[in-house]
């Protein structure tokens, strides 16, 4: 069973990969994400599957990625929408599907990054959390990791 984490954000936002990996550096993370799907095509459905990541000299771990339009999946928009308000501002989600400890450390970090450089409200089991508790989990999350 997966569990997932999300970020809303406005789609003119949304940086390249190697932008938002840059940014995960010099926020003094030790994440270092995929970024090949950079290179792929932009289908219907919008760009989505698993991304490996290294994390210091922790390997095979990553995250499902899935990066959605609203105009392309309403439904599900209307239903973030209902719950959360200020949700209605966005017109991206870009969700990280986890499976293990190792991967949702990943997404957690990629996630705060992502939201803190475009603005955006991340979610963690469809709840927000305000970026600065979000920064000091990961900052304690980096320090473990780190040590491994």
């Amino acid at each position: 069973m997966s569990n997932s984490i999300f970020v809303m954000l406005k789609k003119e936002k949304m940086p390249r990969a190697t932008e938002w990996a840059e940014q995960i550096k010099k926020e003094g993370f030790g994440l270092k994400i995929d970024t090949s799907y950079e290179e792929e095509k932009n289908d219907r459905d919008g760009i989505y599957g698993y991304r490996p990541c290294f994390y210091y000299n922790v390997d095979e771990i990553g995250y499902e990625l899935d990066i959605i339009l609203r105009e392309q999946e309403a439904e599900d928009f209307q239903e973030w929408d209902d719950e959360f308000p200020e949700v209605k501002k966005f017109d991206l989600a870009v969700i990280f599907g986890i499976y293990e400890e190792d991967d949702a450390n990943c997404a957690m970090v990629a996630g705060a990054v992502l939201a803190k450089m475009t603005d955006g409200i991340y979610f963690d089991v469809d709840e927000p959390m305000p970026i600065n508790k979000l920064y000091r989990q990961c900052k304690e999350i980096d320090n473990m990791m780190k040590k491994r």
